[in-house]
This record gives structure tokens, C-alpha cells and sequence, in this order.
């Protein structure tokens, strides 16, 4: 992946494609920083309540609950890779194992 910041001083903008990425579909998007900066306050359970039937709340309350447990699962998946990686994955590393 290439990611870059830039201020445009012009209306035109020249790119250089690496070359691995030559033949493959590449995804270019042009946004403002400063159209991220607003953000919409978060909602709650309680924003749903009298919107939605009992039922429907306590439905909706037990899908957030299993997909946090879900997340749980896979940011401690993420954390513990990104910690061992700091440890594996380094030249002293590579050369212990390039004969496995």
C-alpha cells in the first residue's frame, strides 16, 4: 500500500504506479483531512429506547453484546500478532531460521 499526504498547489496531479501494482485494480480516493475532523456523537442503547418494541431492543441488546465478545477475540488476536511480530520479526531473527 502507498499512502501519502499532500497540499495540491494545482489542479493536476501526476502518478507514479509502482510496478508491482501494474496490471492490478488500484483504488484512488482524494479527500479534505479536515473533512474527517467531524465526528457524529456516539449512540447508545438508550438512544433505541421508544423507537423500538421491547423485543426489538432486547434483540438488538444481545447482538451488540455477542459481537463485543467477538471483537474481544479478535483485538486480542491483533494485539498479541503485532507484539510478537516486534520480537520474530527482525534480521537476527531471519538468519536463525533461514535454514528451516
Amino acid at each position: 500500500m502507498v499512502r501519502t499526504v499532500i497540499t495540491p498547489t494545482q489542479n493536476d496531479i501526476h502518478l507514479s504506479i509502482p510496478e508491482n501494482y501494474i496490471g492490478k485494480k488500484v483504488e484512488i480516493i482524494f479527500f479534505a483531512l479536515d473533512e474527517l475532523v467531524e465526528k457524529q456523537p456516539k449512540k447508545t442503547l438508550g438512544d433505541f429506547l421508544g423507537l423500538l418494541s421491547e423485543d426489538e431492543y432486547l434483540q438488538l441488546k444481545e447482538y451488540t453484546q455477542q459481537a463485543r465478545k467477538e471483537w474481544d477475540v479478535i483485538e486480542t488476536h491483533w494485539a498479541s500478532e503485532y507484539v510478537l511480530a516486534k520480537d520474530w520479526l527482525n534480521p537476527k531473527e531471519d538468519k536463525a531460521w533461514k535454514d528451516l
